[in-house]
């Protein structure tokens, strides 16, 4: 596919913005969704109002598989997305349709999804979890570190630390700056 003439979701929204300067782009929650080929994608779906109170936004939704397939879209699923989605709603208001209503990256995407096709008898990947936990020998460093300080974690602080590895490096690396408590 040749990708020369499409218009980019940046120049779609600057005509937007020139032609309503009171657009407002709302991003509506994002849904993880299982394909009929059992891998995944987020739904992505953004709004442009073209003025306060507008009584019949654009709507613009995209599926963005995930794990993104490439290096350039894994881990920005989410970005690549609702970009995408931003797009198509910007294309809905007639901006930047002069080659088609698909965004750059849509395109490409395609293009990338051609070269390596869907084959039934092809396991699908398995899930990442979209919030990697911490190690055992992490959570058991923890519990012993809150234990040398006298440290009793709050319900939330103890949700966090013990099911998110961010969450608990931060709090690790917080417990070495308090002293231990003499017993």
């Amino acid at each position: 596919m040749n990708l020369d003439g499409y218009i980019p979701v940046a120049e779609r929204l600057r005509l937007g913005l020139a032609a309503y300067p009171e657009l407002r782009v709302v991003e509506l929650p994002h849904e993880l969704v299982e394909l009929p080929d059992g891998r995944h994608a987020f739904l992505c779906v953004v709004e442009v109002y073209r003025e306060p109170g507008d009584p019949l936004p654009a709507r613009g939704s995209v599926l963005e598989h995930y794990p993104g397939a490439t290096p350039f879209s894994r881990g920005s699923e989410l970005m690549v997305g609702m970009t995408s989605a931003l797009g198509r709603a910007l294309g809905y208001l007639g901006l930047g349709l002069e080659h088609g209503i698909a965004s750059r990256d849509e395109v490409a995407a395609a293009r990338d999804r051609d070269r390596e096709p869907v084959r039934p008898d092809r396991k699908p990947e398995p899930e990442r979890p979209l919030i990697r936990p911490p190690s055992e020998r992490m959570l058991k460093l923890l519990r012993e570190m809150l234990d040398e300080r006298a440290i009793v974690l709050s319900p939330d602080e103890e949700r966090d630390t013990l099911t998110q590895f961010d969450a608990c490096q931060n709090m690790l690396e917080h417990l070495k700056t308090i002293p231990k408590v003499r017993r």
